[in-house]
């Protein structure tokens, strides 16, 4: 009888520390930001001992190199130097990606364009990486033999959290469907729009429908095109240009075509639902659609009296304006002309619903959102994953600070941090966002008569115009907001390039 209560007693131990782990980080969601994440951790050397796991409810997905089909991201230069800091941008590099050189947007109801490239028109401004590949190259990394506290556990079904709530507890418990029980002292919510961490939390939320959906697909482009834009013909040759990011702001939504290579390039179209015109397209045949993009991508501008007056006016005003930078980059500012497309990638069209949200709090005692889990923008200025990628720099950073001060990696004060410096990012961005949808949300909703009239839509439309031309024209402007962002940059990567992706689109506005 005593040999049985042993054994039963050693069986009961052997259970209980099989159901108890212990972690000092456990991330929950194994998106790109949620690995990200995990890679720098696991390769900051301030936090090279701390034992780190990842949890992913979906399967452990193989890389393709077939063709297009994943989504694809705009990369900033910030991000790409967060990649090279933890060892994926190298393995990137040696699968593909694509550099972008100079972005062009334009608006339908006007001649007004805004061009933003490197000072010497060479450089990449941004990188177009397809998603799959990004995952592939961050799970190398993490499975380094020198990351031997890290692990990376799909399949991982949560069924709940237990926060700290008193002073009898003061770490975070997982409970899994496997029965398991995970203890840490700072889980980190990475897992994404539908975050079961910030729900559980109960984290007040501006949320709304954009009442607009994305079209993606793959496209493929013609290497050699005549084309006739307004009252002028064109002939172009693709195969050996294809460099440059355009986006059309169009009474049908906006258009963005990112370069993957020279013969290809993606699709990201938003569409108002108004009308149904998002179900039409995703309805239609491909060479219906293929119609539909090369007539909104060429079709000319829609000619409004009072519009074309202003912008007239305000050309004679920028040439008369005693500034030498902004008649230099009035005479050197040549006009590019978009790629025709001749067909779509077989499987690659979807529609994603477009919702915008964001948390009031990022943090709560030994509890961090990141990336879609706190916040989610309109696609129309590429931010939303730079967005979380910033996420991952400052929370990292702050981290490592927090043990060289030697408090607890999951020390509120230093989460408070985090949240303060992120919030003072990300707000602005995203309502400089929501300022350029909200302007052009106000023509999907009218008429092309009503731009005739007085009335918000016109008003919007000329604010659009007048703010694409002194935004284009200055690049005095441009250097105030780039020195401005380029010292957050060196601080937070150390690099010495970072393109203006937000004035670019502020000018849109």
């Amino acid at each position: 009888m005593m040999n049985s209560c042993k054994v039963f007693h050693k069986f009961l131990s052997n259970q209980i520390i099989h159901r108890f782990k212990h972690y000092d980080v456990i991330i929950s969601g194994g998106g790109v930001v949620g690995l990200t994440m995990a890679s720098a951790l696991a390769n900051n050397p301030l936090l090279i001992d701390k034992k780190i796991i990842l949890l992913e409810r979906g399967k452990d997905m193989e890389q393709s190199n077939i063709s297009y089909k994943s989504p694809v991201y705009a990369i900033t230069i910030r991000s790409k130097e967060l990649f090279k800091k933890i060892g994926a941008w190298n393995i990137i590099k040696k699968n593909r990606f694509k550099e972008v050189q100079r972005m062009q947007i334009w608006d339908s109801f006007s001649e007004a364009n805004l061009v933003f490239e490197s000072n010497d028109m060479m450089s990449a401004i941004i990188y177009i990486i397809e998603q799959d590949i990004i995952i592939s190259a961050l799970k190398q990394t993490l499975s380094s033999p020198l990351n031997k506290n890290f692990e990376l556990k799909y399949e991982s079904d949560i069924n709940q959290y237990a926060y700290p709530n008193n002073k009898n507890m003061d770490e975070v418990e997982v409970h899994l469907s496997n029965g398991d029980i995970l203890k840490t002292q700072l889980l980190i919510g990475s897992d994404g729009y539908n975050s079961l961490i910030r729900k559980t939390k109960k984290a007040p939320c501006f949320e709304w429908d954009y009442e607009q959906a994305a079209i993606i697909a793959t496209l493929n482009l013609s290497t050699f095109d005549s084309q006739k834009y307004g009252d002028e013909e064109t002939t172009m040759s693709q195969s050996q240009e294809n460099m440059v990011a355009w986006q059309k702001f169009t009474p049908h939504g906006v258009v963005a075509l990112l370069p993957l290579n020279s013969t290809q390039s993606s699709l990201v179209w938003s569409v108002p639902h108004l009308h149904g015109h998002d179900n039409k397209l995703m309805h239609m045949n491909e060479e219906m659609f293929v119609d539909e993009l090369n007539k909104t991508l060429w079709n000319a501008n829609i000619e409004n009296e009072r519009i074309l007056k202003l912008e007239s006016w305000m050309d004679k005003l920028l040439d008369v304006l005693p500034f030498e930078n902004i008649k230099k980059r009035r005479i050197n500012t040549y006009k590019q002309f978009p790629p025709r497309i001749t067909s779509i990638q077989e499987g690659s069209r979807m529609k994603i619903p477009l919702k915008f949200m964001f948390a009031s709090r990022f943090v709560w005692p030994r509890v961090a959102l990141i990336g879609d889990a706190c916040h989610r923008v309109h696609p129309l200025a590429g931010q939303g994953l730079n967005l979380g990628l910033g996420d991952v720099e400052c929370l990292q950073r702050i981290l490592a600070d927090s043990l060289c001060s030697t408090c607890n990696i999951g020390s509120h004060a230093q989460l408070l941090r985090y949240q303060t410096e992120r919030l003072r990012h990300t707000v602005p961005i995203i309502t400089a966002i929501n300022v350029i949808n909200l302007l052009y949300s106000k023509t999907y909703k009218s008429s092309f008569d009503d731009l005739s009239h007085t009335g918000l839509p016109a008003m919007s439309a000329i604010t659009r115009t007048l703010g694409l031309q002194m935004v284009d024209s200055s690049q005095y402007i441009k250097r105030i907001s780039y020195f401005c962002q380029l010292k957050y940059t060196i601080h937070a990567c150390g690099t010495e390039k970072m393109p203006n992706l937000l004035l670019y689109h502020i000018g849109a506005s």
